[in-house]
């Protein structure tokens, strides 16, 4: 009997894995991949305070680029600029970097094992769990979902969740060749510069959007939203100059986008990461929500056992609820930026160009909007936005 089973070593599973062996709880991790990380589904960015509010300490085996922050371009070349430090990562090496921190605070990690079904029982000492595997079943007081979009424990802990996903597909570029051969100019200059991730907007992606993120000596250029990806990824590849198949990888992924999972606890389960709905809706990234729902609901589950008393893991869910990953004003308000049509968008390209998204002025913006009268009923989404963008350049990555 274990004290706690993890359903996924991604960071969400591992972190939780990690914090609760830290206590010297008995904890198994269970994953059907035959090695962590792989195959990666990610853009591999992620925030200097993503890391530093998670206890996680640098580590350059996994850094590939430091970062300056992200510059949103819309449809005119022109661009706004979201600062703050962060790092383009390997996403396989940064997994597999957590789980090796779970795995020698006494973690049992098993890769390779399918979870095929999840069967709550009692006994004299409570609930447990008997979590069917090809291999063997397995028992478990608490159980951890950390098996990502469209998961299947949360369904099998009896938590209705309507999944609402996008799809992520990506191509890998050496950056010799992406610099030789990208015509990344914007306004009459050259705008490809390694201190930036770039997300591209525009009408033509809905509900999605383009990202070139550097990577050291690789670029992932990307795209996610509905429809034909893979297409859509080639069309732009190709209008700029990119051959799709000097590509050296291929990666894709299912995302959720904005809707959080109604219930994060259930009896002895616990949902975390993007099991969860927990990526942001207006970047669609989810690294640290991941990271913080995983510490949160292993901190919960150490407080449960420590106590004897399974009513502590309700504290998972206030948090989780009381947190601004899962602000109602970022969860909504952030879909917002895809309502706009590419005027509006370019409007707030020549206000703000090359300018930080928070030097935004209703009084600056009065003359140009009198120039443009029919967007001036776009001005309060667009305070909408500018303030999802702002919760969502500390929680967003």
């Amino acid at each position: 009997m274990y004290d706690v089973a993890v359903i996924g070593a991604g960071p969400a599973g591992s972190m939780a894995a990690w914090k609760i062996a830290q206590k010297d709880h008995q904890v198994v991790v269970l994953d059907r991949r035959k090695t962590v990380g792989v195959p990666v589904q990610c853009g591999e960015g992620i925030s200097r305070n993503a890391l530093e509010t998670n206890e996680i300490k640098l580590d350059e085996s996994w850094i590939r680029q430091r970062i300056k922050g992200a510059r949103i371009f819309v449809p005119n070349g022109k661009h706004v600029l979201i600062t703050g430090e962060g790092y383009a990562i390997d996403r396989a090496a940064f997994d597999q970097s957590i789980a090796k921190l779970a795995k020698e605070a006494g973690a049992e990690i098993r890769l390779e094992t399918a979870v095929s079904g999840m069967e709550k029982r009692e006994d004299e000492q409570g609930i447990y769990y008997v979590i069917r595997t090809e291999k063997e079943d397995i028992k478990a007081r608490y159980v951890i979902g950390a098996d990502g979009p469209h998961s299947i424990v949360a369904q099998w802990a009896g938590i209705p969740f309507k999944v609402e996903n996008v799809l992520g597909y990506q191509y890998k570029f050496p950056s010799d060749y992406v610099g030789s051969a990208l015509s990344y100019d914007f306004q009459g200059k050259n705008r490809l510069d390694g201190d930036w991730l770039d997300f591209h907007y525009a009408n033509r992606w809905p509900n999605g959007y383009i990202w070139v993120f550097p990577r050291g000596e690789q670029y992932n250029i990307g795209i996610c939203g509905p429809g034909k990806l893979k297409e859509q990824l080639d069309q732009y590849c190709k209008e700029m100059g990119l051959d799709p198949s000097k590509k050296i990888e291929t990666n894709a992924g299912q995302i959720p986008r904005g809707t959080i999972i109604p219930q994060f606890v259930k009896d002895n389960v616990l949902i975390i990461g993007d099991a969860a709905g927990l990526t942001n809706p207006l970047t669609k990234g989810g690294i640290h929500a991941s990271l913080f729902s995983g510490r949160q609901a292993g901190l919960a589950i150490t407080e449960a056992i420590a106590k004897n008393d399974p009513s502590c893991i309700e504290k998972y869910q206030q948090i989780m609820r009381e947190s601004k990953f899962t602000d109602p004003q970022m969860m909504e308000d952030g879909k917002l930026i895809y309502s706009l049509s590419d005027e509006a968008a370019c409007f707030v390209g020549d206000l703000l160009n090359e300018k930080n998204f928070t030097e935004f002025s209703c009084f600056k913006s009065m003359w140009p909007l009198m120039m443009k009268p029919k967007l001036i009923p776009f001005v309060p989404r667009l305070l909408k936005i500018l303030k999802a963008l702002q919760l969502s350049s500390v929680y967003g990555w």
